[in-house]
């Protein structure tokens, strides 16, 4: 799955944005995963680190972070759109402001005016380029020949190649999808692979789009402008918009973004819990052991403790020692033994009474038992405070989910140019019927809006004309109109 345009979508997305010279930026957003701008018309586009295309899903979007932006091209009218190179860097001029969108690693998008940076997303430095505010502009280095521009050097690097759709991945810089597919068009030839390049440029810079989504396993594995003959899938949509296709094909990703961004305290939250759980649960499970231990050993020289004192006596007389406990170790300058009974091995201090040493074993085995049951009690509240954040955090993913929703919801409602509804405060019943049932039925572009008015002899409690007001009745004729609207009729009829 490719996660950002390619070069060829590239080109039919400038193709399709083109139709927005002439309309001047209404305003500009910052959405989570890049910036919307608003097009007079209520036309949107969408600029971020995997598409420059327009869009029909307005998300949450944001105010703050684009007032730089935001003045120096609102009120601007788009006047070009182009690529100036065969690489995935798309222009678009305001006046006298280029913004320039680099669709490479990283992702950046730059405001330019008379040759110099005037804003950017992002600053960069490299061993190619420096990118800041105030420095004159230098385009992104190519790594690769330019098929375009220089199509004798490009069939050289095609002949010269071993694998020729290798060659037009890395070599001519088409990238995997695209390499697959003027591959499967010039039968691996390398003339006939980069005349169709060529046409496959010209193809879709004249509109001659067939948008398609293709799906695989029930998922999108990629959109393409036209119709690849080298992608094999189980379902293919096709759309009458590129952006279409491209809303459908990224909508999954850019959610994932929105969610990531919207999560991302939680997640460092939830990763800090998660390290000192299995932290504490190791120790915890360490103490345990630890207090088995030394209760265990402690628990047998207890049973020994008449025996380790005669040997003990015994190490310090130089005298022969008991068999049944071992002496491996006599350390006289720590004043230490090592010693072993029946395969467990222990140390016993000489300057100190046997029984106080067995006496600390013991001490020292239930503070391990101690920090242990402390260990489980934090333990229990990391998890409960896990299990809470792991719920925020779903909360927030099922919220961004839900305003996407609306989003989606709104996009729809407003290709409806007009639409009936009711007057404010109504009393006629089948306007507050219209009113409790969403206050608003949508009717195609080019329909009527009506929104009936109470008039002197209007309408009384009952629906029927006022007579004291002397006015002629309108009961019926708005009951009819409201019950069209209801039922979706058009008034006009």
């Amino acid at each position: 799955m490719k996660t950002s345009l390619t070069v060829i979508d590239l080109y039919a997305s400038a193709r399709e944005i083109a139709g927005l010279v002439g309309r001047r930026v209404e305003n500009i957003y910052t959405v989570s995963s890049g910036y919307l701008f608003k097009f007079s018309g209520g036309v949107y586009l969408i600029i971020n680190e995997a598409r420059a295309s327009l869009t029909g899903m307005i998300g949450e979007r944001d105010s703050r972070g684009a007032e730089t932006l935001r003045g120096l091209i609102r009120d601007e009218k788009l006047t070009d759109v182009h690529l100036p190179r065969f690489d995935k860097v798309l222009v678009l001029k305001f006046g006298g402001v280029e913004l320039i969108a680099e669709l490479l690693k990283p992702f950046n998008l730059i405001a330019v005016r008379d040759g110099r940076v005037v804003w950017l997303y992002r600053r960069y430095r490299g061993k190619d380029r420096e990118v800041k505010a105030g420095a004159p502009y230098t385009p992104p280095p190519m790594p690769y020949v330019d098929p375009l521009a220089k199509a004798e050097e490009a069939v050289d690097v095609l002949r010269r190649a071993h694998n020729v759709k290798r060659a037009l991945s890395r070599g001519l810089g088409l990238g995997p999808e695209v390499a697959e597919e003027v591959y499967a068009r010039s039968s691996g030839d390398a003339e006939n692979a980069l005349r169709a390049l060529r046409d496959l440029v010209e193809e879709v810079s004249r509109g001659q789009l067939r948008p398609t989504v293709y799906i695989a396993g029930g998922v999108p594995v990629t959109a393409a402008p036209v119709k690849y003959i080298s992608i094999k899938a189980d379902l293919e949509e096709e759309y009458d918009a590129f952006w279409k296709a491209l809303d459908r094909y990224f909508a999954d990703v850019e959610l994932r973004k929105a969610v990531e961004l919207k999560t991302a305290g939680l997640r460092a939250k939830r990763a800090k819990l998660e390290q000192s759980i299995a932290k504490l649960r190791s120790e915890m499970q360490e103490y345990r052991r630890r207090s088995e231990e030394l209760y265990s050993l402690a628990k047998t020289l207890l049973s020994l403790k008449y025996e380790l004192e005669e040997a003990v006596q015994m190490v310090l007389r130089n005298e022969a020692r008991e068999p049944s406990i071992r002496i491996l170790d006599v350390n006289r300058a720590n004043r230490e033994i090592t010693a072993e009974y029946s395969g467990q091995r222990f140390k016993l201090r000489l300057d100190r009474p046997v029984g106080r040493q067995i006496e600390d074993m013991f001490e020292e085995a239930k503070d391990y038992a101690r920090r242990a049951a402390k260990a489980e009690e934090v333990l229990k509240r990391l998890e409960e405070e896990l299990a809470q954040v792991e719920g925020e955090h779903a909360e927030a993913e099922r919220e961004v989910m839900e305003r996407m929703r609306r989003a989606a919801e709104r996009a729809w409602f407003e290709k409806f140019r007009w639409f009936l509804g009711p007057r404010p405060g109504a009393r006629h019943r089948g306007e507050r019927r219209l009113a409790e049932r969403g206050g608003c039925s949508p009717i195609p572009e080019g329909g009527l809006s009506v929104f009936p008015r109470r008039r002197a002899g209007g309408l009384g409690r009952s629906g029927q004309a006022d007579s004291r007001r002397g006015g002629p009745s309108r009961a019926g004729p708005v009951r009819g109109l409201l019950q069209q609207g209801l039922e979706g009729g058009d008034p006009r009829r």
